[in-house]
This record gives structure tokens, sequence and C-alpha cells, in this order.
């Protein structure tokens, strides 16, 4: 990119930010689901839906997981350390 081409600012937070809320905001005690987090996230936020935000979502999860950030069920982390 050359410095006259900017890049184009989200118009909402880190993905990871988002889904912090989202879960907070499901109050759900044995843990909020990814289907019931995305619905959250379109619904509250200015996303589209499909593969990129799907992607972008499993991503966060992914990260914030190694990061300590979420926690997961036990079978899911060890497919997600598989892949």
């Amino acid at each position: 990119m050359s410095k006259s081409q900017t890049k184009a600012k989200a118009d909402h937070p880190k993905y990871e930010d988002m889904i912090k809320a989202a879960i907070v905001a499901l109050k759900d005690r044995t843990g909020s689901s990814r289907q019931a987090i995305k619905k959250y996230l379109l619904a509250n936020y200015k996303l589209t839906p499909g593969n990129h935000f799907d992607a972008q979502v499993n991503n966060a999860i992914k990260k914030g997981a190694e990061k300590g950030v979420f926690n997961l069920p036990k079978a899911v982390v060890s497919s997600l350390l598989n892949q």
C-alpha cells in the first residue's frame, strides 16, 4: 500500500472483545455455544454473515483459547490442537 492509500478501520471492536461481550451478555452458566455467540454478534454489530465471518469467529475463539482468555470443552481443545 502506498502512503496515499489507508486501510479502512472496522466499524466494530476486535472479534475477541465482541466474543467476550457476547458471553457476558448471554449469561449461560454452562457456557455459550458458537451458534449463540454468532447470533449475538450478528444482531448487535454491523457484521455480515458468511464464510469470512465464520472463519473470523472461529479463529478468534481458537486464539483466545490458546491465550487462556476462553475455556473450551476438552474435546474441542484437542481437535483444535490437532489442526
